[in-house]
């Protein structure tokens, strides 16, 4: 097996994991919902259920574009895979949105108190902890270090001029 091949299977896993984390986590803020009647809860547990959906979509992307070329497309489906990163964007940009809004007028409209916000807290809790793990790597230009510049032999010379009769 070539490290390409073993690089394209772990990106898979990591996808398939992420869909099923995305899964149980949306069944958790969803049963936190139901016991609290929590606006925050139900709108957590759509987002969940969202992000499973875009794993999904990242997936068939994936399939799609390692499909081989064919005579109609010459250099293969490859761009595929951009083009359902894409839609994942869009999707949780407007499908955000648009629940956001409906469940804020909703809510504002007909308020309702909390049965129990110590479920909900305590969910909101085990679920922030869990997103605790090592920093995010900092490039060099977030962290204002200088980068090296190539030496003056490295550089084309660009041409200049056209010389002649203009």
């Amino acid at each position: 097996m070539s490290a390409g091949q073993r690089a394209a299977g772990s990106g898979r896993r990591t996808v398939l994991a992420a869909f099923a984390a995305n899964l149980g986590i949306a069944a958790t803020k969803f049963a936190a919902f139901v016991i609290t009647g929590s606006a925050s809860m139900l709108a957590e547990s759509v987002h969940s259920v969202a992000d499973s959906g875009n794993q999904a979509l990242l997936l068939i992307g994936r399939s799609r574009a390692q499909r081989e070329e064919t005579e109609e497309h010459q250099f293969g489906f490859g761009a595929e895979r951009y083009l359902y990163g894409f839609l994942v964007a869009l999707l949780l940009f407007t499908l955000g949105a648009v629940f956001s809004v409906y469940e804020g007028i909703h809510r504002i409209l007909h308020p309702e108190s909390l049965d129990s916000p110590v479920v909900a807290l305590v969910v909101l809790v085990l679920l922030l902890r869990r997103r605790q793990g090592p920093p995010p790597p900092v490039s060099s230009w977030q962290a204002g270090t200088p980068v090296p510049t190539p030496p003056p032999s490295a550089v084309p010379a660009t041409p200049g001029p056209p010389s002649g009769p203009s």
